[in-house]
């Protein structure tokens, strides 16, 4: 398989950002069917334009391998989104659980758990 430089390019974005853990050059090569002097010269070109471009992102060499990180100068407003709160859906358990106190309210966490015939510690924290 022969890439031209810019699809060979974007393959590198792509692999380094679907790798769950820095992906070390030799296995980017391999997929890539590249050298991998050649994939580190790529690499270090895409770096260097990361930086340049002042990108919200970088690639960063790190445990042996390549790794997408957010940019440090980016910082605050990774932090304000960490902090904001989120909407997470309530699991069945945690609806029926609600429906049973709404329904039957006030109910204690034994009555609770009788008439769901199961322990009820998560979906009461939830």
């Amino acid at each position: 398989m022969t890439l031209n430089l810019a699809r060979a390019r974007a393959g590198l974005e792509a692999l380094i950002f679907v790798s769950p853990e820095p992906i070390p050059a030799k296995t980017l090569a391999e997929v890539l069917g590249l050298a991998e002097h050649t994939v580190r010269h790529m690499v270090a070109d895409l770096m260097e334009e990361y930086r340049a471009a002042q990108r919200g992102i970088q690639i960063v060499e790190c445990a042996g391998g390549y790794v997408f990180l957010t940019n440090p100068t980016c910082a605050e407003f990774v932090e304000k989104l960490a902090r904001a709160p989120r909407q997470v859906p309530l699991s069945p358990a945690a609806l029926e659980t609600l429906a049973i106190i709404a329904y039957r309210q006030p109910i204690t966490r034994a009555e609770i758990e009788h008439l769901r015939g199961v322990k009820s510690d998560s979906a009461l924290n939830t």
